[in-house]
């Protein structure tokens, strides 16, 4: 279906629904379409680019409150481990 369309597939995420830590629910694919003019000069490609950079911004969003976790987790388990 994606190449039918001409379209490039761009970044894809998967998402935590199965359990797997993610900043997205939801598997997450970012489409291109495939286009005949210089990619350069395609009013779209900001926007993606802007995606992209905020994308970056959520994952270290996510890996800085995923480590404040693991600290939380192992605070508590050195605390239970001394009772």
């Amino acid at each position: 279906m994606i190449i039918e369309q001409d379209l490039n597939v761009i970044s894809k995420y998967y998402g935590s629904w199965c359990g797997r830590i993610s900043f997205t629910k939801p598997d997450l694919l970012i489409l291109q379409k495939n286009s005949t003019s210089d990619p350069l000069e395609n009013p779209e490609r900001e926007s993606i680019e802007e995606y992209k950079y905020q994308l970056d911004q959520m994952k270290k969003s996510l890996n800085h409150y995923q480590n404040k976790l693991q600290k939380i987790k192992r605070q508590v388990t050195e605390a239970t481990q001394k009772n």
